[in-house]
């Protein structure tokens, strides 16, 4: 037996779907944390290690020559798979 508020929906089905909602609004918060920690680690605040910098530095004189170039990476797989 299924009773219904204001002759719309079933008692349980608005139940279902409050619950529904609070879960998927505790993942948003997870996910919300996740993105903070992946933003604290990868974007700047932890200073890169010492060959992280020169590979920067390196990239970054080469780009400035024109001597850097943009590769797919379907190319880069491609060619990993044959080695």
């Amino acid at each position: 037996m299924s009773i219904s508020v204001d002759g719309r929906a079933p008692v349980c089905r608005l139940l279902w779907r409050r619950s529904f909602c609070e879960e998927i609004r505790a993942l948003k918060e997870v996910l919300k944390r996740i993105e903070a920690l992946l933003e604290e680690r990868l974007i700047g605040v932890e200073d890169p290690l010492p060959d992280e910098a020169r590979a920067i530095e390196e990239y970054e004189a080469d780009k400035e020559r024109s001597r850097a170039v943009l590769v797919k990476l379907e190319d880069v797989l491609r060619g990993s798979e044959t080695r």
